[in-house]
């Protein structure tokens, strides 16, 4: 279903879009690009333990909608940092990265994503992906499905490795669900002044800081308030909603298949 509250026709000559994608470009019960590690057999099981502890903890923290901007920022980046010593504890190397998503039970795309991303890159749309995930997986990801076109953009968290290939780290800074602001997205957009946002938080809409958006929230309401999106969102999408939907009715030119 689909819920507006502010509606704009987007010409893609003048617009671009922003998109979250762990649970916006995939679906609210695909794995997150944390997760490929936890539900791998490539990695040891003791590193998926020690992170799904973190998960736990964290999780439902970064879903608190009445938790203070500052108090739940301070929070999110502990729980990066924490994976990030993991991922080194753990002896994993950056060469083994496709090896670990195939293995995984990878992602699930929600309904109209292929077709979208591809009507993007036909109307000339820029699209950029801003993810506090891990963006090694979500390129190889994009890359392997054909999705990774020219005119997409990714700002993620990318690992880095030493000289033999062991992962030490995250480049910095690292991007959480709470400092997209924080972006800049200008070289990517030019002088186009339309925007299509998509997020599955609230706090996603900061990807959209200064710049003028229509914001898209996806609502899975098992465990957000859709009520609370429907304050926070122009546009509020649930349960089984595509992206060609959305696609038909606002973008100008756009045919869904």
């Amino acid at each position: 279903m689909i819920f507006i509250k502010k509606f704009e026709v987007i010409d893609p000559k003048k617009s671009y879009v922003l998109m979250d994608f762990d649970h916006t470009i995939t679906s609210h019960n695909s794995i997150s690009s944390w997760g490929v590690l936890e539900h791998s057999t490539a990695v040891d099981p003791r590193y998926s333990k020690e992170s799904l502890d973190l998960y736990l903890k964290y999780r439902p923290i970064e879903l608190d909608a009445k938790m203070p901007y500052e108090e739940k920022r301070a929070h999110m980046v502990a729980w990066q940092t924490q994976v990030g010593k993991l991922i080194n504890k753990y002896h994993i190397y950056i060469a083994s990265l496709s090896h670990i998503l195939e293995k995984s039970k990878g992602f699930k795309l929600r309904k109209g994503v292929p077709n979208f991303l591809s009507q993007m890159y036909i109307l000339g749309v820029p699209v950029i992906i801003v993810s506090a995930g891990i963006g090694d997986f979500i390129k190889i990801y994009l890359s392997n499905e054909g999705l990774m076109f020219d005119n997409i953009t990714l700002h993620s968290n990318f690992l880095v490795s030493d000289e033999s290939g062991l992962i030490v780290g995250f480049r910095q800074p690292i991007i959480n669900s709470m400092n997209k602001e924080g972006i800049d997205y200008t070289s990517g957009i030019g002088n186009r002044n339309q925007g299509l946002l998509f997020g599955d938080l609230p706090s996603d809409k900061s990807m959209g800081h200064n710049l003028r958006t229509i914001n898209v929230g996806f609502c899975d309401e098992s465990i957000n308030d859709l009520k609370h999106f429907q304050k926070e969102f122009d546009i509020v999408l649930t349960g089984g909603s595509s992206y060609d939907e959305l696609g038909k009715v606002m973008i100008k030119n756009y045919k869904a298949k």
